[in-house]
């Protein structure tokens, strides 16, 4: 992983989402776009209740 990375190209995730994540990515339901949306201020995405 680049450390350079800008906005938007990296994010953290807790350990109760990535399923929830790779089964949309992996069907295209969602973009990673949609997932950088969703991430709080601290930079962590923690899934739809979260949002």
């Amino acid at each position: 992983m680049d450390e350079k990375e800008g906005p938007g190209e990296v994010f953290r995730a807790v350990v109760s989402s990535l399923a929830e994540i790779d089964a949309n990515l992996s069907l295209a339901n969602t973009d990673f776009g949609d997932y950088v949306e969703g991430v709080g201020h601290d930079g962590v995405y923690r899934g739809l209740e979260g949002m």
